[in-house]
């Protein structure tokens, strides 16, 4: 069953604004799988719920923010000039959920933060938890009755665990403010700090991570100029050497692919 649902998925087509899912199967072979989905669907969702409980359980170990820290590094931002849409692994769905997961968890005070192995098996659960969502969601629109209204309801489904929103930062601020601006007095008196101080702290850590990021690749292009110029035959040998054993074009290309998108975006 797993192998024809991953058949199912197997063709995706995208532009620059949506994803079409496509499928590989026979027409034997599709009715096969529908066959399968009035008991495919319900253990589905008992799996969903469970590992969704034994994420949150992992979560609630530890302090969230670390968590929550990864999971927008990895799923909501991205090196500059590497990012083009809706093909990166960018993933505001991811996000939300795991927010939502964190904010709900039963944690307590003193909290420590997560040990390197913890946050991989949190990471590894968070992703085990989208495939799955995926997958019971093609189960349940295969299950379903074939009209226009499911169709719309699981193909969105579909386009908003698979590709990233058009939410951008500026939308986000605007809500907090609308949500917490309001409360800055409340918040002060009980917190000691309003939304706009948590505003100020963000910009600070992203401009210092931007900045350190920036030299990082500044280091690494220069390092590919002087080591791996165009020309092989004027590369040192020690690097000759390694890239024989190691094939890094695709490397090389990747690196000067950012590099020219970072001289384009650069303000003159």
């Amino acid at each position: 069953m797993a192998q024809l649902l991953s058949r199912q998925m197997e063709t995706v087509a995208m532009n620059e604004q949506s994803m079409t899912l496509g499928g590989a199967l026979t027409q034997e072979e599709f009715e096969e799988l529908r066959a399968l989905m009035p008991e495919v669907v319900p253990k589905y969702r008992d799996e969903l719920r469970s590992n969704i409980s034994e994420l949150e359980a992992l979560v609630s170990r530890f302090d969230p923010i670390v968590f929550l820290s990864q999971v927008t590094f990895t799923y909501g931002m991205v090196l500059w000039g590497d990012y083009f849409e809706p093909g990166s692994h960018a993933s505001e769905a991811t996000v939300e959920f795991a927010a939502g997961l964190a904010s709900s968890a039963t944690i307590a005070k003193d909290a420590p933060a997560p040990d390197p192995s913890s946050l991989v098996d949190m990471m590894q659960a968070l992703d085990e938890v989208f495939r799955l969502a995926r997958h019971l969601n093609l189960c349940e629109s295969l299950a379903s009755d074939r009209t226009a209204e499911n169709a719309i309801r699981f193909t969105a489904r579909a386009q908003h665990l698979s590709v990233r929103g058009s939410s951008y930062p500026h939308h986000g601020m605007e809500l907090a403010d609308h949500l917490y601006g309001p409360r800055a007095a409340l918040m002060k008196e009980r917190l000691g700090y309003t939304f706009e101080d948590v505003v100020a702290v963000q910009e600070t850590v992203s401009s210092a991570m931007a900045s350190a990021v920036s030299g990082l690749l500044e280091a690494i292009d220069q390092m590919v100029e002087r080591d791996f110029p165009a020309d092989r035959s004027r590369w040192p040998a020690e690097v000759s050497e390694i890239a024989d054993r190691v094939d890094v074009d695709a490397a090389l290309m990747s690196v000067r692919r950012r590099s020219a998108a970072r001289a384009r975006q650069s303000p003159s």
